[in-house]
């Protein structure tokens, strides 16, 4: 089942330290604290005390990792990395960095070097030796990468790994004012998931793919570029929260509304892949337009379609559907109703006696919904879309 290998992992950098307490660390299965790095003789450090993490992750069953590399690595960070992974440092420094894992009790490890440091010649026998050593210790290991960035990494480094953070995003943004559009599209992510799964042979239950909790705005006159979080998207453009776009006063902000953030969950679900992966926690809302809310809700709403069964079969097309959806079964059926996403019921009918219904579905909004039926054998939930 998807609730035993989907995987819900969050990045915290250090800048978002202080809304640790505002995240519920029982939606997540990893948070991984960003990013610890090493100075010029390998000694590694995170700028923030860990502790309160740990306690509050751990306490929900949530797994810690450290996060090393990043996208802004400094110059003297990345010296360091290219330094000390020649042969003849490796095994020292790999020594160290399992030194500073076991020093701060984390669970696991994530590789995000990126850019330079994730093509250089030493990327993959540093990602085996440090598995070898992450694996011996009772530790997961785990690599932030995006398709352009990856070619270079070879196949056996990644099977070393036991999952995959996929960056399906920043397709444009700030260095690239005059492309504007959006930075994380669907079709986008499911390339990313078909990349690596076919030319990098891995196994879907390993992919997890990233979504952003945040987006890019584009000013019109090709100048800037501006980013913002979804929380501030959605606090300055309420009425957009289902869209991936919002006109500003300076131009157009590009990102990914609730719609997109279920539609490719489903998408995961649905492949059976390793899970969803957000970039970053602290720029979620801790309200009702949290989209780890959405993630979470979209995860338990597959779930229990796929455990609730009946004697009977139901049926239910057409599917997708665009004004009137049919069901039938073989028994008579007592009760029906439909459901969003986010368990609000939108259509209800109860004192049933038919064996084939007709519902008219054309003002309910395009997205997925769960219909359940209820007859003597049971209940029976099936998922369709509403186009």
């Amino acid at each position: 089942m998807f609730g035993q290998t989907f995987r819900t992992v969050g990045y915290l950098p250090a800048y978002r330290w202080s809304s640790i307490d505002n995240i519920d660390f029982s939606q997540l299965t990893h948070v991984c604290y960003s990013f610890a790095n090493p100075d010029g003789s390998g000694d590694f450090s995170f700028s923030e005390d860990i502790t309160p993490l740990k306690t509050k992750a751990h306490a929900s069953g949530c797994k810690v990792f450290a996060s090393i590399g990043g996208g802004a690595a400094s110059a003297a960070t990345e010296n360091a990395y290219m330094n000390l992974t020649v042969s003849s440092e490796l095994p020292g420094f790999v020594h160290q960095l399992m030194n500073y894992l076991r020093a701060e009790g984390v669970d696991g490890i994530d590789v995000d070097l990126e850019h330079d440091l994730v093509r250089m010649s030493t990327y993959n026998d540093f990602v085996i030796q440090l598995s070898d050593s992450v694996h011996a210790a009772g530790m997961e290991i785990s690599a932030a990468m995006a398709r352009y960035m990856s070619t270079t990494v070879s196949v056996t480094a990644i099977d070393a790994l036991d999952f995959v953070n996929v960056m399906s995003y920043d397709q444009t943004g700030s260095w690239a004012p005059t492309q504007p559009g959006p930075h994380s599209t669907y079709e986008a992510a499911v390339l990313d998931v078909d990349y690596w799964k076919n030319t990098k042979q891995q196994s879907l239950d390993k992919i997890v793919l990233g979504v952003p909790f945040y987006g890019y705005e584009f000013k019109s006159d090709g100048s800037a570029v501006s980013a913002w979080t979804w929380c501030d998207i959605v606090g300055t453009y309420p009425s957009n929260v289902d869209d991936d776009q919002a006109t500003t006063t300076a131009g157009i902000v590009y990102y990914n509304g609730k719609k997109t953030i279920v539609k490719k969950t489903q998408y995961v679900l649905d492949q059976k892949a390793g899970g969803i992966m957000i970039w970053e926690l602290g720029q979620d809302c801790n309200d009702e337009n949290s989209l780890l809310n959405v993630i979470t809700t979209t995860k338990q709403a597959t779930l229990k379609a796929q455990a609730l069964t009946t004697s009977k079969s139901v049926n239910v097309f057409p599917n997708p559907v665009q004004d009137v959806l049919n069901v039938s079964g073989q028994s008579r059926f007592f009760s029906c109703q439909i459901t969003d996403l986010t368990g609000n019921v939108v259509w209800t009918s109860s004192r049933l006696d038919q064996i084939e219904l007709q519902i008219n579905v054309e003002t309910l909004h395009a997205g997925v919904y769960l219909l359940s039926v209820s007859d003597d054998g049971g209940t029976m939930t099936k998922r369709f879309v509403k186009k």
